[in-house]
């Protein structure tokens, strides 16, 4: 899984604005391919206090989706909108279990450098959220 603080894509945005190339897609994410599971615990733990996450199989995962979709699409059928507003499917499945992270090569020979690590990352949102009184 890849992860961008959003101070790091500020700069990377700035940066694309200033040498980027016209028509040319970059990458940009903090650098660091980070498990869900680790990332969550980290959220975990930011939010919470515990790092209790876990991680289920890809392929439970993948059948967890499709019954939700399922759930979902025939509840349409019938007239109740189960989740209304949510979009779950087998694609969204296939991303977010993804076991490879996303290059950030082109955009680092621009000069991007993130600034942000996902700790320092994390440590500014518990700040942000206990400023607006969102955890104790």
């Amino acid at each position: 899984m890849n992860h961008v603080y959003v101070d790091n894509l500020i700069d990377a945005v700035l940066l694309l604005l200033r040498r980027g190339k016209s028509g040319e897609a970059y990458n940009v994410t903090d650098g660091y391919n980070t498990t869900f599971v680790e990332f969550y615990s980290k959220l975990c733990y930011v939010c919470l206090g515990h790092r209790r996450v876990f991680a289920i199989p890809k392929f439970l995962f993948k059948v967890a989706f499709l019954v939700l979709f399922l759930v979902m699409f025939f509840t349409k059928l019938v007239g109740f909108e189960f989740g209304k507003g949510l979009n779950f499917s087998l694609t969204a499945a296939e991303f977010l279990s993804r076991p490879y992270p996303y290059s950030i090569k082109k955009i680092k020979k621009l000069g991007y450098r993130p600034k942000v690590s996902l700790d320092k990352g994390m440590k500014n949102v518990q700040r942000w959220m206990k400023e607006k009184e969102l955890l104790d």
